[in-house]
């Protein structure tokens, strides 16, 4: 695949590859894509958690409450159960 970078990018990976960061162009290009993707995955997670913690903001809202104690028995237990 041929492509033209702007000039600044253009820079950049060189000055990469010049500092011996990268050993080339195209290896400082992967590493870039699989940053990108990086990013992506962990703007899902953020969105995911948000969601979730809204939904928990709705519940107290709505009186939908759990005790405490309850809450980290069922934690305690989830995780014994997990490492047997």
């Amino acid at each position: 695949m041929t492509f033209s970078l702007p000039p600044d990018v253009a820079k950049i990976l060189a000055s990469q590859v010049a500092a011996g960061t990268y050993a080339s162009t195209d290896d400082a290009l992967r590493a870039a894509a699989c940053l990108l993707e990086r990013q992506a995955e962990h703007r899902l997670k953020v969105e995911k958690l948000r969601q979730s913690l809204q939904e928990s903001i709705d519940q107290a809202d709505r009186g939908e409450l759990l005790d405490g104690d309850e809450v980290f028995d069922e934690v305690l237990k989830e995780l014994n159960e997990a490492s047997e």
